[in-house]
C-alpha cells in the first residue's frame, strides 16, 4: 500500500469539516431554531452531520482522483487540493438534495434521485 500524500489527508478532513459545519449550522437554525438546546444532545443528529462529513471525504477522493488523471478540468480555483476540499465542503449540501422528481407513497413524498440518500 502506497503512501497518502498529507494534502489529500488535510482535504479530506477540511471537505469534512465544512459539510459537518453547514449541514448542522443550515439544520439548527432554519428547521430547529429555538430547539438548538434539545438538539445538540441528540446522537440522532451527530449521525446525520457525521453521514454528511463522510460524504464529503467520499466526493473529496472522487473529485482529486478525477483531477489527477485529467478527465475533469476545473479552471479559475487554482489547484490546491484544500481549495478543492472548500469546493466540495460548500456543494456538498446543494448536490445531496438534487431532486429528479417526487413519488407519493402513502401519503408520504418520496424523492428520486440523489435526495433519495439522505432521504434514507
Amino acid at each position: 500500500m502506497g503512501n497518502i500524500p498529507i494534502e489529500n489527508i488535510a482535504g479530506g478532513f477540511l471537505a469534512a469539516l465544512i459539510a459537518f459545519t453547514l449541514t448542522g449550522l443550515e439544520l439548527l437554525t432554519s428547521k430547529y431554531p429555538r430547539t438548538y438546546f434539545t438538539l445538540a444532545r441528540c446522537k440522532q443528529l451527530y449521525a446525520y452531520l457525521l453521514s454528511y462529513a463522510l460524504f464529503a471525504v467520499f466526493f473529496y477522493l472522487v473529485f482529486d482522483w478525477l483531477l489527477s488523471s485529467g478527465k475533469v478540468k476545473v479552471e479559475g480555483v487554482g489547484n490546491s487540493p484544500l481549495i478543492s476540499a472548500a469546493v466540495v465542503g460548500f456543494s456538498l449540501r446543494a448536490l445531496l438534495h438534487l431532486r429528479l422528481f417526487s413519488v407519493t407513497a402513502g401519503g408520504n413524498n418520496v424523492p428520486v434521485g440523489l435526495e433519495t440518500l439522505v432521504f434514507l
